[in-house]
């Protein structure tokens, strides 16, 4: 829970400062420095960055600083996008989703099962970014940001669902061939 929350604390920084001020400047600026800290502390405590964290960085600092210089609402529209095709591809790696599992849970996971539930979350970031660029792009900004309210959050919700369904799945089928077995 701790590495998941510090993957994504930058993200609740960027939604509570622009719901707080609706300065988004601020909001990329906060989430900038959030992220560079948080690796920043890692790297202190010679601890390991993860390449999600690492990308979450480039992408938070390289696309804010557009975001901020350009002050186009399509290039706005279109940033998670970006966003959502660069985690996509940063995740297509076997096994980082143990990452965010319990060890003694990890262990009763067969290995496949994690590999592949770990890549039904870089898919969906993928589907995700594709509908988000559909949908600003043929649409008009407040159908955007009714989109972008709610799609990612149900379709998270539903990754997840579907991430835990098929672990549990795996698991219970593993338990029951080491018993038969």
């Amino acid at each position: 829970m701790k590495a998941l929350i510090g993957d994504t604390l930058g993200g609740f920084v960027f939604l509570g400062v622009i719901a707080l001020t609706h300065s988004i400047a601020l909001a990329i600026i906060a989430s900038a420095a959030v992220a560079i800290v948080t690796i920043g502390l890692r790297l202190a405590r010679r601890e390991p960055v993860s390449s999600l964290q690492w990308a979450i960085l480039g992408l938070v600092v390289g696309l804010g600083s557009v975001s901020l210089i350009t002050r186009d609402p399509l290039f706005a529209m279109l940033k998670p996008s970006f966003i959502q095709a660069g985690i996509g591809a940063t995740l297509l790696q076997p096994g980082w989703l143990g990452r965010y599992i319990q060890p003694e849970r990890l262990r009763l996971i067969p290995p496949r099962a994690l590999v592949a539930a770990g890549y039904v979350h870089p898919l969906g970031m993928f589907a995700m970014a594709v509908a988000n660029a559909w949908v600003a792009l043929s649409t008009t900004p407040q159908v955007w940001a009714a989109y972008s309210a709610v799609a990612p959050l149900v379709v998270f919700s539903v990754l997840g669902l579907v991430v835990y369904a098929g672990l549990r799945t795996a698991v219970r089928r593993s338990l029951r061939g080491a018993v038969a077995g």
